[in-house]
């Protein structure tokens, strides 16, 4: 058992366990796998009797929970994820945001940037009006990347 905790930090970003939720449910929907059966308020312990005990413990200074990701050795690489219950993308047609969003991933190896959901949604809102899409965002931001990937993945949908 993989035990690892988080958000034990002091910052002044002031993150608390709702942001760090969220954020790993945005992943698991654009993963398309329940990444949330991860988290968990209580750590595991192993007795030298073999009996597990969960050890629940509070941040020392904002008084919430600890928060943890907790996995069996192995569970999280990526030839094991067929393994992990899908999320958020059951239902979806291939042609979607969330279609595009795990295309990218495939072919990038990368995850959208949260600018990149806004982009995908707003593309296939501009689709289904049947208008033109113009995006105008700052440098670097994966402009010429993510028009590419979208224009693979229309041929892919449409030859």
């Amino acid at each position: 058992m993989i035990n690892v905790l988080l958000l034990h930090t002091e910052s002044e970003a002031k993150l608390t366990n709702t942001h760090v939720y969220d954020e790993i449910e945005r992943i698991s929907f654009r993963l398309g796998r329940d990444f949330t059966q991860f988290i968990k308020d209580y750590k595991i312990v192993v007795q030298p009797d073999g009996i597990e005990e969960k050890i629940y413990g509070e941040h020392p200074k904002t008084g919430e929970p600890l928060l943890y990701f907790s996995a069996s050795r192995g569970t999280l690489q990526p030839e094991n994820w067929i393994k992990i219950p899908p999320y958020g993308t059951e239902g979806d047609i291939p042609d979607s945001a969330a279609g595009f969003a795990l295309f990218f991933l495939t072919t990038t190896g990368m995850p959208f940037a949260p600018h990149h959901i806004d982009w995908a949604d707003f593309v296939w809102i501009c689709f289904e009006d049947r208008v033109g899409a113009i995006i105008e965002a700052f440098r670097v931001s994966g402009k010429s990347i993510f028009m590419r990937i979208l224009m693979a993945y229309l041929i892919g949908l449409s030859p």
